[in-house]
């Protein structure tokens, strides 16, 4: 999951190149905005389908991964729309794509810190406890350990004091 969203960031300039584009053709009244956003989206699903499904295909089968491969798809597939929607979110509101650039990586790095790899929920201190249930990384990586776990009897069944902290 980290991997879907850091290799994301590429995706920063491509809206800051078009913004003036979409400024001009917006001011004109060529189209409106929920236009721009919906066709950019229906051109970009084939391309995070296939990437998505490349991942998972060598990742399950180099892993020797017993979960559901259309779920282990589709869970991909949906981290790859959330975190380029994120991405030309922070592209649509910054003036340069440095800044874009260090935005999105800092905010993805927080995300990956606090989404229950490192720590259990409980574990993380309250007043970084908000960037837990709002981590774009948690659901997608909670969804693929629930997706490789659930109902597999190897899982590890041992004492929960004898568990580094973990996500389980």
């Amino acid at each position: 999951v980290s991997l879907v969203f850091f290799s994301s960031n590429d995706a920063v300039p491509t809206f800051i190149q078009e913004r003036f584009i979409f400024i001009r053709e917006t001011s004109h009244n060529a189209y409106r905005a929920s236009t721009y956003v919906i066709s950019s989206l229906i051109v970009y699903l084939p391309f995070f389908a296939v990437q998505g499904f490349t991942f998972a295909v060598i990742t399950k089968y180099m892993l020797h991964l017993r979960s559901n491969i259309i779920n282990f798809w589709l869970i991909l597939y949906a981290s790859l729309i959330t975190t380029n929607a994120y991405v030309m979110l922070v592209s649509a509101v910054v003036p340069s794509y440095i800044t874009g650039y260090a935005i999105v990586i800092a905010t993805t790095a927080l995300f990956f810190l606090t989404c229950g790899f490192f720590l259990k929920a409980s574990q993380i201190p309250k007043y970084w406890i908000w960037l837990h249930y709002i981590s774009a990384i948690k659901y997608p990586f909670e969804a693929l350990l629930i997706n490789e776990f659930k109902g597999n009897e190897h899982c590890y069944t041992g004492e929960p004091t004898e568990l580094s902290p973990g996500p389980l």
